[in-house]
């Protein structure tokens, strides 16, 4: 299937989305906390990976499966999301400023950006603490 997808065959593409576009969700959702953010990105990522393919340059799968890379350039973008979420939500107080034309408050702006570091670094102290490798597990 990748080769085909190599050579731009639609049908590849379809077979490709099909087969990882709900793991692809999944991880979408969970970096983004948004179902709508998480399409968006699914939409992104299988739009780039066409656009490569009609393009010829995408490279021989190194891998036993495509999921890896696509859940790579999924991450790139959820970046993106983010990055225009963080953006939009600027100028939107930027404009409330205005149409308010009073000195800003910037508590509530300092207060959700601790919050925000609190919970991610809880976060990673969690992860932190898992295994490297899934293969150390112990299943009981």
């Amino acid at each position: 299937m990748w080769e085909r997808l190599r050579d731009a065959d639609e049908p590849a593409l379809a077979e490709l989305f099909h087969r990882h576009s709900d793991a692809v969700y999944n991880f979408a959702f969970r970096r983004t906390a948004s179902w709508s953010a998480a399409e968006d990105v699914v939409q992104a990522t299988f739009t780039a990976v066409w656009r490569r393919a009609r393009a010829g340059r995408i490279d021989p799968l190194t891998l036993d499966s495509a999921r890896p890379l696509l859940l790579v350039m999924a991450g790139h973008e959820c970046s993106n999301v983010l990055r225009s979420s963080r953006r939009q939500t600027a100028l939107r107080g930027r404009i409330e400023l205005l149409e308010h034309d009073s000195t800003p408050d910037h508590s509530a702006v300092t207060a959700a950006k601790v919050d925000d570091e609190r919970a991610m670094s809880d976060i990673r102290r969690l992860l932190d603490k898992l295994p490297a490798k899934a293969g150390n597990l112990e299943l009981r």
